[in-house]
């Protein structure tokens, strides 16, 4: 039976992957594992889980070379001996599938959080092509975390090889984090807000078009809109910003560790990126029962037909514009449905059955 577990994974960022590895540990730990987390970076996962008593080693990656890593992994797997590593994005696999055979009986199991943002260099695709074959030959299961990875993955590796476990959300960790931010937008008027990293992938420049199209028809309005996060697109954002003469409408609030705090005082969060595999914002908002409006890609299209949930066409133009009109006088609610199939516990409890029925069909071949 299932026991130890080794969980892999980067650690550099506090973004949706990272919320995701935190929830899914905190969780497994609750399940009565011993769970423990292999990062190659301090940062705020680290910290989050050292908060919690799960037992982390952080191997930092600016520092070591790959092969060092590799060889320290191997020494920490040959410590704890765990039935299960469970890495997190490519890097991350490696190192694990290199780990494998150092504990008996030890099984591989990988999360792809989502697909690839950008084309690949000739490097980057030939070690996407080695974890694939490594997925293949070493790695026993591959989990999807929204239902349109399903298909890509199964035909990469086979269906029997992958399995879908839905991001959640923790509703309590969730709304401990709201009473801890602070309240500080006007209460007096309609925020529209974006949250996420400031990468050309996530468009974020349809965002500042919707407002500067609302801001030129309706020059009285009492809608603000906000940016949350940080990134490369952050100085060209903010011309755009200043050359449409909209600094007093839109601001940026940089790159902040708990954006539940924005979110609770939103009336609506936008989501136009060109892609997204089952983006947290977006669980997020949902669960705080405020309206997401959003192009439906990737993950995201699950989400239709929940309370709050809103997807436009965005090859129409001005369709984002239209559908903040539309919500900007709509009440929302939490959806009692949404929180029932995105619940952390229930994707602890289908991490376990995965976990344990792969070491029941180990033990049955032994």
């Amino acid at each position: 039976m299932v026991s130890k577990v080794l969980h892999v994974a980067s650690g550099d960022l506090w973004a949706g992957a990272e919320v995701q590895i935190w929830m899914l540990v905190r969780n497994l730990k609750r399940q009565g594992l011993d769970v423990r987390v292999l990062l190659l970076n301090e940062g705020e996962l680290a910290l989050r889980l050292r908060k919690d008593k799960i037992p982390v080693y952080v191997l930092d990656e600016s520092k070591l070379c790959f092969a060092t890593l590799v060889f320290a992994s191997r020494q920490i797997v040959r410590d704890f001996q765990p039935h299960i590593i469970h890495s997190h994005r490519l890097k991350e696999h490696l190192i694990a599938a290199l780990c494998k055979g150092l504990s008996g009986g030890m099984q591989l199991f990988r999360t792809v959080h989502g697909g690839a943002e950008f084309t690949p260099s000739i490097p980057q695709r030939v070690l996407r092509g080695l974890d694939q074959w490594m997925a293949r030959r070493k790695c026993v299961r591959t989990i999807a975390v929204s239902e349109p990875m399903l298909p890509e993955l199964q035909a990469q590796l086979g269906s029997s090889r992958v399995s879908l476990v839905e991001n959640a959300i923790d509703l309590c960790a969730l709304e401990s984090a709201v009473a801890a931010a602070s309240k500080d937008l006007e209460q007096d008027k309609l925020h529209i807000g974006i949250v996420g990293r400031l990468e050309p992938v996530k468009r974020v420049d349809r965002f500042i078009q919707a407002a500067t199209e609302h801001c030129s028809m309706n020059p009285d309005s009492h809608w603000r809109f906000h940016i949350v996060g940080d990134g490369s697109e952050r100085s060209s954002l903010m011309g755009s910003v200043k050359a449409a003469g909209l600094e007093h409408r839109v601001s940026f609030h940089g790159h902040v560790n708990n954006s539940a705090g924005y979110l609770s005082q939103f009336h609506a969060v936008v989501m136009c990126s060109e892609h997204e595999g089952m983006p947290m914002v977006g669980l997020e908002t949902l669960a705080l029962g405020r309206h997401l409006v959003c192009n439906g890609v990737g993950g995201l299209g699950s989400l239709k037909g929940f309370n709050g949930c809103h997807i436009y066409d965005q090859s129409k133009p001005h369709a984002l514009l239209e559908a903040l009109q539309v919500v900007a006088g709509q009440e929302s609610c939490r959806d009692d449905r949404f929180m029932r199939r995105y619940s952390a516990d229930q994707m602890a409890v289908r991490m376990c059955e995965l976990y344990g029925a792969r070491q029941a069909e180990v033990a049955t071949c032994q």
